[in-house]
């Protein structure tokens, strides 16, 4: 028997073009596709592509533009010519540039292993959309996340394995030898268990797909009408698969094997007696372990050298079969890790499909009144256009962002979110997925409002009994000044009492235009990255002719190294800077030293007013940033408290140290803007 058997049979599902093959390699061929999750395809001796398993992108994107099917099938033409005789397997490059493993067979034909990416960096992604363009095909930038990720080494070890795969397990049918032919069959099913050990990893592990190989394999390396494998694991799982013909007759064999699995009891018990009633002519391997049961079987075995291969597979599904349960027991412990998390984890593959989710993932979605549900895109879940858009940044580019916020749903019960995302990195550093981490921090927000609130009427009711006492000595003194006018007739004594009374209304406005300040907190959304050392660069530049008429020298240190952006308000730490300032030369009535510097400090940055004028005695310090709290003449004791209030609103903190006769120091620490080094920004 040939690969292309004198005995063929058209098959008309799954090929790309009206060719033949025959039933038995079609299987093989299939079951090997899913098995490797790559395409496989044979291109016949004059250069066209017969059958296309599992035919991903490219190859799936063919009916989308003329001039792409021209290419590949100008392509297809070229791999008989240019790759040789059999067993010379070869690496060559299609029309896009994508890298196709070539082993061509000894009747001419040639299989090829194609519909991945060897590697995911910018250039190879932006070279790749720009030959889909070339070709007609306006891609929207996700072809390549459908592909798989595949080094050239292992294309390469894949293809060795075909290689010895074919050339002895398929020769073995003609090998007139016993001995001969039982080594050959034994070394062909030794490279089919080398592919299947390649996909023992959480990544790729499919028992489905390994009994389905299993199967194709007995059909083929034993010529065999048909095989069979049928699994079942306690207490629940079970797995049929047949191939070949009498499709009718075993799937009634495994309908069987399901009921009495359902029943309780081990099918492998009573298989023997389904077997007989069935009328097929079966050879069988039963494989037994302490929590499975496994039968391979083949109809009409050909030759007595089927009991080794069916042994050595065996062997294989047993192993299998351990790994599969060792998963289980790894999945079931980390769901119970998973799902006592706190926050919500979802987490995508690199096409942006959700591949887990735990409890508290789909609380948030729920209540959001979004869908989240495993293996649908995440981006059509319609849960937020900010985080789906970083999602698709962090596959594409493999950024992060951390520390971000989200406020969703309608404006009357709003949910308040945390999130941080971050790219799910494989060995050789490109993306396999996305990672989300999402935290529900409405109770919490809306218990700093209430606190906030608190401490805003608190304020209020202190700022207003300050506000009466400031406000009253000036009315007392307008309301003489008043009185006065009336009984003095002196216009030069009138003129004066009426400058006093204009004085005490100033005093009056300006208490009432800095309550105001002070009444109206900054927004959060005036808050901005900003360049901390500019703003200090520019304070300088409009107090270095004060300093100068006040005999003060004032000096300026910033670091050499650039300093990150701060989150603030440009205007608001003028503002504050001003207030700082202005009490430090007050400070020094007779000259001194004021000294500026900036400084990192964890995860923000310190600004440093240190003066060595008169100091501030303990029992003031404690004071300092109450409303109304002065001891200098005319001062409405404002200013420190406005400065503490905007620094607080900004997410920093104010400190203020101080020696009587020695000077003080005013430190100003605000946050950095975390999330926005390595976070892309959103177009």
């Amino acid at each position: 028997m040939t690969l292309l058997s004198s005995k063929l049979d058209r098959v008309i599902k799954g090929t790309l073009h009206d060719e033949i093959i025959t039933p038995k390699c079609y299987f093989f061929q299939e079951s090997l596709a899913r098995l490797l999750k790559i395409a496989v395809g044979l291109v016949t001796p004059d250069g066209k592509l017969a059958v296309m398993h599992n035919a991903m992108p490219p190859y799936s994107k063919l009916g989308q533009s003329p001039r792409l099917a021209a290419a590949y099938r100008e392509f297809f033409l070229q791999i008989p010519e240019v790759c040789g005789g059999e067993g010379h397997e070869r690496i060559i490059y299609d029309p896009l540039g994508l890298p196709v493993g070539v082993l061509p067979l000894h009747d001419g034909s040639s299989l090829i292993l194609g519909g991945f990416i060897e590697r995911r960096d910018l250039e190879r992604l932006t070279e790749l959309q720009n030959r889909l363009r070339s070709l007609g095909l306006d891609d929207d930038g996700k072809l390549w996340l459908e592909m798989v990720l595949l080094s050239l080494k292992d294309l390469r070890d894949k293809l060795n394995h075909l290689k010895a795969l074919y050339k002895q397990g398929f020769r073995s049918i003609n090998e007139n030898t016993e001995l001969g032919r039982q080594a050959l069959i034994l070394s062909a099913v030794e490279e089919i268990n080398k592919l299947m050990v390649s996909t023992l990893n959480p990544d790729l592990f499919n028992l489905e797909s390994i009994l389905d190989l299993v199967a194709s394999s007995l059909v083929i390396l034993t010529d065999g009408e048909g095989a069979l494998a049928f699994t079942y694991c306690h207490p629940r799982q079970v797995i049929t698969t047949t191939r070949g013909e009498g499709r009718e007759k075993m799937q009634a064999l495994a309908e069987e094997w399901a009921s009495a699995a359902a029943r309780g009891a081990n099918p492998a018990a009573s298989f023997s007696g389904a077997v007989g009633k069935s009328g097929l002519k079966l050879q069988t391997e039963t494989i037994e372990s302490e929590s499975a049961s496994t039968v391979l079987g083949v109809i009409a075995p050909p030759d007595k050298h089927l009991r080794a291969a069916l042994a050595a597979f065996g062997k294989q599904v047993a192993i299998a079969l351990e790994v599969s349960a060792l998963y289980e027991v790894i999945q079931q412990r980390f769901g119970m890790l998973f799902n006592s998390i706190r926050q919500g984890i979802v987490a995508t593959d690199s096409a942006g499909k959700v591949m887990l989710f735990n409890q508290a993932a789909g609380t948030i979605f729920e209540t959001l009144g979004c869908g989240l549900a495993v293996g649908e895109l995440f981006s059509e879940c319609g849960f937020c256009h900010q985080i789906e858009k970083a999602a698709a940044s962090a596959a594409a580019t493999g950024c992060f962002f951390e520390q971000q916020r989200a406020a969703l749903g309608p404006e009357d019960n709003l949910t308040h979110l945390s999130w941080d995302l971050k790219p799910l990195l494989r060995d050789d550093g490109s993306v396999a997925g996305t990672v989300l981490v999402l935290d529900d921090i409405t109770e919490p927000v809306k218990h700093l409002w209430e606190i906030q609130d608190w401490e805003r009427l608190n304020m209020a009711i202190e700022v207003a009994a300050g506000l009466a006492h400031e406000i009253r000595n000036p009315l007392a003194t307008a309301k003489a000044a008043i009185q006065l006018y009336e009984i003095i007739h002196d216009e030069a004594k009138r003129r004066e009492l009426m400058g006093k009374l204009e004085n005490e209304l100033d005093r009056m406005n300006q208490v009432l235009t800095t309550f105001l300040s002070l009444s109206k907190p900054m927004q959060d959304h005036s808050l901005q990255p900003i360049n901390i050392a500019e703003t200090v660069r520019e304070l300088a530049l409009l107090l270095k002719g004060e300093a100068h008429m006040n005999e003060i020298e004032l000096v300026v240190k910033l670091p050499a190294e650039e300093l990150p952006p701060v989150v603030g308000s440009d205007n608001g730490l003028k503002q504050v800077f001003m207030n700082i300032t202005r009490n430090a030369f007050e400070a020094m009535a007779k000259g001194g030293r004021l000294e500026i510097s900036l400084s990192g400090s964890g995860n923000g940055v310190a600004v440093n007013f240190q003066d060595n004028g008169a100091g501030i005695p303990p029992e003031n310090l404690a004071n300092i940033t109450r409303p109304f709290f002065t001891t200098k003449l005319g001062g409405t004791g404002l200013g420190l408290s406005i400065s503490s209030t905007i620094v607080k609103m900004m997410g920093g903190e104010m400190r203020i140290e101080s020696k009587p006769g020695e000077g003080t120091t005013v430190t100003i620490i605000l946050p950095t803007a975390c999330g926005t080094v390595n976070a892309a920004p959103f177009s």
